[in-house]
């Protein structure tokens, strides 16, 4: 513990290739914290499959973990205890002696990152750290979004219960009483972090960490032309919402034929694939590796991004307006965050054909372009926001 600015990272997961949503906000976040100079203590929950695959050696440990003061991770308990639990099942199979004997030997400072790993804050062998916690999501409203969006009954049965959990843990949260002080609760949400606020908890808005790519409209700020214009929709395909969207990407693909279209992403089910496979306009990118998910992004003459529900901040849209193509979302997804007047908005579902036609017929101008990549670099700087972190957390920005 050489540093003064010396902090303990709780992860949800331990970000490996290819990277979505929170683990790659996760993965940026320690690159950006290492850049700085602070002493990282990484904590991990991995699965029992990733736990094996470590240990033989299947599958690499993240490029920084040699940068990093200690790397420790810690299988989660599957039992049906943590399904059968009060708590919600992440959080339940997130929590061991093992993981609080570690942190209790450890810097003061912990920063726990996502509410899934809150568990620790109620071991009174850390009741003199201090609980920093990095809200992805307000879960309760997340688990809600995803019930509306699955289709089975048992995993809107799964999810509707889970929603209730979140929202009996989010009261314990605000009982300072039944767990260790919560120094603070740093959102990557603008709106949420006011919610918080509101709910008598010490939150701070801290942007998303996002790998901001580099843009590829040269000094001649000319739009970057490709062969075959497409529209593009990526994410993570085991979660309700984000299948519910690739539902409504099929739909316009069929309502737009002459359009080509790309959905990338990972985890898809077997029938979902064959959906995709059976639009002959349509091609399914499975798995991408980052450089290859760069090139689509960057590519894409259009995002697609039709989910209504809003809970945290989709990192999906972020990477999209650092491509070169036009951004459609529901107005209910944006409205109100500080980056909204860089989409396009669509209001009702009938309007999506209209949108993307429009679209596609105006490509982003360069000089517009340019200002928004500009904005969006200087919102979601690296550096700039893991100084705001330190600042938080330590008092300073930069470690001594």
């Amino acid at each position: 513990m050489g540093s003064r600015h010396a902090l303990q990272l709780v992860l949800f997961d331990l970000p490996i290739a290819p990277l979505y949503g929170g683990t790659a906000e996760v993965d940026y976040k320690i690159r950006a914290l290492l850049d700085l100079g602070l002493e990282l203590h990484i904590h991990a929950w991995v699965s029992s499959t990733l736990d094996r695959q470590l240990r033989s050696g299947a599958k690499a440990l993240p490029d920084w973990h040699q940068r990093v003061a200690t790397l420790r991770w810690y299988p989660r308990p599957m039992a049906l205890r943590t399904w059968l639990s009060a708590q919600p099942h992440a959080v339940a199979s997130r929590s061991g002696s093992a993981l609080n004997k570690a942190l209790a030997q450890g810097p003061p400072d912990i920063l726990l990152e996502g509410w899934q790993v809150c568990a620790c804050m109620a071991a009174p062998a850390l009741g003199h750290h201090r609980f920093w916690v990095r809200s992805h999501n307000r879960e309760s409203q997340y688990y809600r979004m995803q019930a509306l969006s699955a289709t089975g009954v048992f995993k809107k049965i799964y999810y509707n219960i889970e929603s209730f959990r979140w929202r009996r843990l989010e009261r314990w949260v605000s009982n300072a009483g039944s767990h260790q002080p919560l120094a603070g609760v740093l959102s990557l949400c603008p709106l949420e972090t006011r919610l918080y606020q509101n709910e008598g908890l010490n939150a701070f808005y801290v942007p998303a960490f996002v790998r901001l790519a580099p843009s590829k409209v040269g000094p001649a700020i000319e739009r970057q032309q490709v062969a075959a214009p497409f529209l593009l929709y990526h994410g993570r395909l085991d979660i309700p919402d984000n299948q519910q969207a690739v539902q409504n990407v099929l739909r316009l693909a069929s309502q737009c034929p002459e359009f080509s279209w790309v959905v990338a992403g990972s985890k898809a089910s077997s029938t979902l694939i064959r959906q995709m496979q059976a639009m002959p306009a349509l091609q399914w990118v499975d798995t991408p590796d980052d450089t290859a998910l760069d090139a689509l992004v960057q590519n894409a003459a259009v995002h697609v991004i039709p989910s209504k529900g809003r809970a945290g901040l989709r990192l999906k849209m972020i990477h999209a307006l650092m491509g070169t193509g036009h951004v459609l979302v529901h107005r209910d997804a944006v409205e109100g965050l500080p980056w909204a007047g860089w989409v396009t908005t669509v209001d009702h579902d009938r309007d999506w054909a209209q949108g993307l036609r429009l679209a596609m017929a105006k490509p982003i101008e360069g000089l517009q372009l340019e200002q928004r990549h500009r904005e969006i670099r200087a919102h979601f700087d690296p550096n700039q926001n893991a100084g705001l972190l330190c600042e938080l957390i330590f008092g300073s920005r930069v470690p001594t």
